[in-house]
């Protein structure tokens, strides 16, 4: 929870796939005293269509078999779950866009490879030009900068409080795992790395391991100042 105009905010997940609804939600508040609160709240989730995107890929990228590629894909997806694990003390602020660019594809769109249904779209596409310089969302600290399978040339932020964003299909990164960034830095140039269509930035945030639309954290993080 941190402070605001209004009081305080507090960042909770909700899960992509989760049927609109009402759920109960019970919160703990502690004071400086260390006196708690228990506050019961009722959470409201709508659900609606989501738009369906067609692609079309090499084979190869699309279901890989070659035994090698599939242990690197594992291995890949075991390092990303560690990462996003992580609890660490709260870094971030101020949030910014990583591109001035338009979106090319939203949060949680259906997508179909080859004609061949597969997972909701995990983040949101820039349509940037190959070498545009790509900003942290917010202050934190790389935890990845790593060559992967599905995302090519891949930067991890950790922002801390569980709150994590990765930026895919770099053409290159000069970062360090370790470096601490403030908000609006640059950790890379757009390219087309990895499983990828042409020159865009892909932009994922997990939050407490759950994927969580990035534009719509960064809007409702701008309305709290």
């Amino acid at each position: 929870m941190a402070p605001s105009a209004h009081g305080a905010v507090a960042l909770l997940p909700v899960p992509l796939e989760l049927p609109g609804g009402e759920y109960p939600l019970l919160a703990a508040i502690a004071d400086r005293r260390g006196r708690t609160t228990a506050v019961e709240l009722v959470l409201t989730v709508t659900s609606g269509e989501r738009p369906v995107e067609q692609l079309s890929l090499p084979e190869r990228m699309v279901t890989p078999r070659a035994p090698e590629i599939l242990a690197r894909i594992e291995r890949d997806r075991r390092n990303l779950a560690d990462l996003f694990a992580v609890r660490s003390e709260r870094l971030w602020d101020d949030f910014v866009r990583p591109v001035a660019d338009p979106v090319s594809s939203i949060f949680g769109k259906r997508r179909f490879l080859n004609g061949q249904p597969r997972a909701p779209h995990s983040g949101t596409d820039f349509r940037s030009s190959r070498g545009t310089p790509v900003r942290t969302i917010a202050a934190g600290r790389t935890v990845m900068v790593s060559e992967l399978f599905y995302t090519g040339r891949t930067v991890v932020v950790d922002h801390g409080a569980g709150l994590l964003s990765l930026y895919a299909h770099l053409s290159s990164s000069d970062l360090l795992p370790g470096q601490f960034l403030a908000a609006g830095e640059t950790v890379g140039l757009v390219g087309s790395t990895g499983r990828s269509t042409g020159p865009h930035l892909h932009l994922t945030v997990r939050l407490h391991g759950e994927r969580v639309d990035p534009l719509a954290l960064i809007e409702l993080m701008a309305q709290r100042s």
